[in-house]
């Protein structure tokens, strides 16, 4: 698995970089605060959205602390044959922790 974290993700973002980044939180948590840009599908709903993933840039999947997102990852990478696909190293946790404090990732 690839990993990114959010300082490297933060530094993409500011280039201009191609990056989607996939919050897989429930949707009351990603109101909460998220990373502007980032699009919102639960993790039990990716399998009905397939379709809103980007095949040709970066993709970022991110989750509270990262661990989740593993399956997700996975699930892309065998099943659909993604192979853009990158895991926000510690979540939105490290995210809020490390680039953004005004985020609540919890």
């Amino acid at each position: 698995m690839k990993v990114i974290t959010p300082q490297d993700l933060k530094a993409k973002i500011d280039r201009g970089d191609e990056v989607q980044i996939i919050d897989i939180r429930e949707p009351e948590k990603f109101e909460t605060g998220h990373i502007p840009g980032s699009i919102n599908i639960f993790q039990k709903d990716i399998p009905q959205h397939i379709d809103k993933i980007s095949r040709s840039g970066m993709v970022v999947i991110g989750c509270t602390y990262g661990m989740k997102s593993d399956q997700v990852y996975l699930y892309l990478r065998e099943k659909h044959k993604f192979n853009n696909l990158w895991i926000l190293e510690g979540g939105f946790y490290d995210w809020s922790r490390d680039v953004d404090p005004k985020m609540i990732a919890e």
